[in-house]
């Protein structure tokens, strides 16, 4: 059993540990797994439709979970200390966390496309792709035609570490604030993702306003670029940062048996919301252009984005406040297993898709059986690279971190 470098020094200084918080990870790296699985494996039947828009409703909106538990983790030592601490120390300890196993899974990338034998169409990447995808900003290739694609066109879900990146720049500048005015920090996270998704839908129009030239088609390539940038998950930071303040807030306050009855209400509160703005994002107008639509473009609603983030997060922290046997199944052994193995697991799925689909040529065919031989594949190969990844990589490289960072101001 893995034991968390993180958690183990929090342990030490008396930090609070929110277990649940792991297994929210776990259940949304592998639902998204599964969700890119079926993305690749399209039945030839005709209620596809509806089974497309009902997994960018459900599966394509986890990833919210994890920006908001990265909102929460990250901020609760804040939340609980009353300070942010070091600069230098919480530097390393985040680049620990999030760049070595990210840039082992762009060298093995760029050696398949060097290497592998694949159908695939050969682009090695070009330097200054290389470079922005070493600095964290790999996003910004969607901007471009010039930079290539996210992920060098291979492993496209590592755009969410550039998000992460933005966060962890932002937060030492804002945490202190927030800290002391979380209510605020709430609405300006809310007011940063609603105003950056309408300047994205509106790209064209404001340019013409202030009297710049622009294509429909670089519109049209800043709207599908707006859900993939940090401004148009700042809500969702938010909230996760407030659930922090409020989860060390209530557990000062409240005896533990009022706590968890009011908890209770609020998660059924939040469940309620979630199943609302689920049907309202099946529902909506852009989840009717299949599969090729990015899950983040049915998030443009300002009523939807701030709903389903809002709903979601309030069940998430009433579920870590609430009754024992509604975190059970987050809070278990084998979920914090799949936890610490979820982060390799995530950077390599995309791959291990490329490989077994322009190398080894294995194709779908239109079947659950040819589904289940995918999954089959693919699954126990993200699970056991995210093992060694976290066993040989990961945690000594964290364990590091943490000893070096105490003595870093």
């Amino acid at each position: 059993m893995f034991v968390d470098p993180g958690q183990e020094d929090r342990q030490k200084r008396g930090l609070p540990i929110v277990p649940v918080f792991d297994g929210y990870r776990a259940f949304a790296i592998f639902g998204i797994i599964i969700y890119h699985l079926l993305g690749v494996a399209p039945f030839n039947e005709p209620w596809m439709d509806e089974w497309v828009k009902f997994q960018t409703a459900t599966f394509g909106q986890l990833i919210d979970v994890l920006f908001i538990v990265s909102g929460f983790v990250v901020f609760l030592p804040t939340a609980a200390r009353g300070n942010f601490g070091s600069l230098g120390g919480y530097a390393i300890r985040r680049a620990a966390r999030l760049l070595p196993a990210y840039y082992l899974i762009l060298i093995l990338t760029m050696l398949v496309l060097a290497f592998a034998p694949t159908e695939f169409e050969r682009s090695f990447p070009t330097l200054p792709a290389i470079g922005i995808h070493l600095l964290d900003m790999q996003t910004l290739t969607s901007y471009s035609d010039n930079l290539g694609a996210i992920g060098f066109g291979v492993v496209g879900p590592v755009w969410t570490l550039s998000v992460e990146v933005g966060f962890y720049l932002v937060l030492p500048l804002v945490a202190m604030w927030f800290y002391r005015h979380p209510r605020a920090g709430l609405v300006a996270g809310a007011l940063i993702a609603v105003a950056w998704a309408q300047l994205g839908i509106h790209a064209e129009s404001v340019a013409d306003f202030l009297g710049l030239g622009m294509t429909g088609t670089t519109a049209h390539r800043i709207d599908l670029a707006t859900g993939i940038q940090f401004p148009f998950w700042a809500f969702s930071f938010a909230l996760g940062m407030a659930g922090a303040k409020l989860y060390v807030e209530v557990r000062k306050r409240w005896e533990e048996g009022d706590c968890r009855r009011r908890a209770a209400w609020a998660q059924l509160a939040g469940l309620a919301g979630l199943v609302l703005f689920t049907i309202l994002i099946y529902s909506s107008p852009e989840n009717s252009r299949g599969i090729a639509v990015v899950a983040e473009g049915v998030r443009h609603s300002p009523l939807i984005m701030l709903g389903y983030s809002a709903s979601l997060a309030t069940l998430m922290v009433a579920t870590a406040l609430g009754p024992d046997w509604t975190r059970r199944p987050f809070d278990n052994r084998p979920m914090k297993w799949l936890a610490e193995v979820s982060y390799g697991a995530y950077l390599s799925h995309a791959l291990f898709l490329f490989i077994g689909t322009y190398s080894i040529g294995a194709t779908f065919q239109g079947n659950v059986q040819t589904l289940l031989a995918w999954s089959a594949a693919i699954l126990p190969a993200t699970i056991l690279y995210g093992y060694l990844s976290a066993r040989y990589l990961e945690q000594p490289i964290r364990r590091w971190a943490r000893k070096f960072g105490r003595n870093v101001t």
